[in-house]
């Protein structure tokens, strides 16, 4: 009996400071209609440890501020404290809306793939092999598609070293050789 009156008054204690904590969505709303009022409207991409950049954001800064939108990153983390995950998405869901209210439903996405169309189609570029759609491969003189360790295999068969370069027995003592090619 002690024991169910304790939990008890635990979960009335919880409730009441969950009831007493900020509202964070709407502390998160209110930040990003301030942030509007004071530098206008902006799209915010985030990112996390593991990455968020897209290839063609480049391009697309540059679109959004033909349309009067900044464009910046911010840091998103996957721990949640204290309600700051809740207000960073209503936060971002405002700055959307705003720019959804001027510029129509999708003005994000329909922007993005401009963007995208836009690097996809530079002239004079050499593509880093993450920015492209489908990653280059090596075919065999028999035209087959070689897989990473047959790609070694052959290269090493056809490529001629330095005469001072020597083969170690370990990996550790190994040299490094870093090959860089053009795919055209």
């Amino acid at each position: 009996m002690k024991i169910n009156l304790i939990l008890i008054s635990l979960i009335f204690l919880i409730s009441c400071y969950e009831n007493q904590r900020t509202n964070w969505c709407e502390e998160g709303r209110k930040e990003a209609q301030a942030e509007i009022e004071k530098e206008g409207l902006i799209f915010i991409k985030y990112l996390s440890p593991a990455g968020g950049s897209d290839r063609y954001d480049k391009e697309l800064e540059k679109l959004l501020n033909t349309s009067a939108i900044r464009f910046k990153y911010e840091a998103h983390s996957c721990i949640e404290i204290e309600g700051a995950n809740k207000k960073q998405h209503c936060y971002e869901n405002a700055l959307i809306q705003a720019i959804e209210a001027k510029y129509g439903k999708n003005f994000i996405e329909k922007i993005s793939k401009r963007a995208d169309e836009i690097f996809a189609t530079k002239e004079n570029y050499f593509y880093e092999n993450f920015e492209l759609d489908i990653p280059p491969y090596f075919i065999n003189p028999k035209g087959q598609d070689y897989n990473g360790e047959e790609l070694v295999k052959y290269l090493n068969k056809h490529l001629t070293y330095p005469k001072e370069y020597q083969f170690a027995e370990t990996v550790e003592e190994r040299p490094l050789a870093q090959l860089i090619f053009i795919v055209n």
